[in-house]
């Protein structure tokens, strides 16, 4: 038979993941963000060569500890849970920006997509991390 779920439990613990994955990137916390990572994951940033696993993600999050000046918000994200309960998908919006190595100030809003799986232990992890830019 299927395990019983608690979709309601689930569901809001699948919210505070996302919440606070968007809040560790906010806060520039790359070695907390890369927590939130499967060790099978996939980030797929835009215009870039995918990285696979926790550690060729966390070089390519190690590319962002110099960013300087860094502000912006996401959206409060929208979760959606597979009626299994163990896995389940994250949307959200952000608008960003910062200071590039001349100093300049760059900005950008993305669209912001996590494929999440529940762990053994009950945890929530990206298993697929995708997102692009768009114009307001």
């Amino acid at each position: 038979p299927t395990p019983k779920t608690d979709t309601t439990a689930d569901l809001q613990a699948l919210k505070d993941a996302a919440s606070q994955y968007h809040a560790k990137v906010m806060s520039l916390s790359f070695d907390e963000v890369k927590s939130f990572y499967s060790s099978s994951a996939r980030s797929m940033p835009p215009a870039e060569k995918t990285a696979q696993g926790t550690e060729e993600i966390g070089k390519w999050l190690d590319t962002f500890k110099t960013i300087k000046n860094f502000k912006g918000s996401f959206s409060e994200p929208e979760v959606v849970l597979a009626a299994s309960g163990d896995i389940g998908y994250s949307f959200a919006t952000a608008s960003l920006s910062w200071e590039d190595e001349t100093g300049k100030v760059m900005s950008e809003n993305i669209r912001d997509f996590h494929f999440w799986a529940k762990q053994a232990d009950g945890s929530w992890k990206i298993e697929i991390d995708i997102w692009n830019d768009f114009p307001l």
